[in-house]
């Protein structure tokens, strides 16, 4: 609970004002669940998750639009039928909390989340500047933001199915990057491995540098940063100063890692597929790999301690 709270409050999801004359407070709750891992019974996660009653909410005054697109499965089989006719590349995508994501157009009032009122500000109530599980708008929001994201990305949205977005990258017989969106899950297809992984190195040397800066705040050093990646042509993509024409419809934001590789900010890592430790944190991988992985990040039992 106090995870989620805190990745709540990081996200500006609301902000304490006073109390509103004439205006309606909606409630909150907590839903749990208890969630399988890979190491089996023993290794359960319970899940907390803060959602507001949005049956509450009354049309016209706290929400208006409602629907988001969801593609049809007719257009899954028939992308997954272009991945075998055309050699491609397909890689599957999540947007964790999602929904925490997109703006508010209504303007709502909640009550401080019972047992984690601010102290001596206990009277304030919170002004939702972003979606909460459980609005009705929510999931419109959150595809709304979606959209203008992809957008500026240069991806145009299909008139055919709203959840898929196409971008021209060169002349070949297979000519665009697809992205199929279903609700916050995606698959990504391309012609070359490349075009995927160097938008993903991309994104994880932010998260990186960001973290850099951060632990630098608090007075610690760490030196240059070791990313590691499992790809040959995307670490080369990303190490190579020179904008080769194979690359040039790859979206220049994605090419800010070759100065940060110049200015010995990042030092990119070649690592093995099978050893790359961040497997057991995104997908499911065998009880024998986990336990190898484990291993290497000094991870142990708590029956061990």
């Amino acid at each position: 609970m106090e995870r989620e709270m805190e990745s709540l409050i990081d996200n500006k999801t609301w902000e304490l004002v006073e109390t509103p004359t004439n205006q309606t407070l909606i409630d909150s709750k907590w839903v749990y669940r208890l969630k399988d891992n890979i190491g089996g019974d023993e290794a359960r996660i319970f899940k907390a998750r803060l959602v507001v009653r949005g049956f509450t909410n009354e049309k016209g005054v706290d929400y208006n639009e409602v629907f988001s697109p969801v593609t049809k499965y007719a257009i899954i089989r028939l992308v997954c039928a272009l991945v075998v006719i055309f050699d491609l590349v397909m890689d599957p995508m999540d947007v964790i909390t999602a929904v925490l994501y997109g703006y508010l157009e209504e303007v709502i009032y909640m009550r401080q989340p019972v047992g984690f009122e601010v102290k001596g500000k206990e009277r304030l109530v919170c002004r939702l500047l972003k979606s909460l599980y459980g609005l009705k708008q929510a999931p419109k929001q959150w595809n709304t933001r979606f959209d203008e994201f992809m957008k500026a990305q240069g991806f145009l949205r299909s008139v055919y199915d709203p959840c898929v977005y196409m971008k021209k990258v060169n002349d070949e017989t297979f000519n665009l990057i697809i992205l199929v969106l279903y609700v916050d899950d995606m698959l990504i297809l391309a012609k070359n491995q490349s075009d995927v992984d160097e938008c993903k190195i991309a994104e994880a040397a932010k998260e990186a540098i960001w973290l850099d800066r951060l632990i630098m705040k608090m007075g610690l050093k760490q030196g240059v940063i070791n990313l590691h990646c499992d790809s040959e042509s995307a670490l080369h993509l990303a190490a190579n100063q020179f904008m080769d024409s194979i690359v040039k419809h790859i979206d220049i934001r994605y090419h800010f890692i070759k100065q940060a590789v110049f200015e010995k900010t990042i030092k990119l890592v070649k690592i093995d597929g099978k050893l790359n430790p961040a497997d057991p944190l995104i997908k499911v991988i065998p009880l024998e790999s986990f336990r190898r992985h484990c291993a290497t990040m000094q991870v142990v039992h708590g029956e061990h301690m």
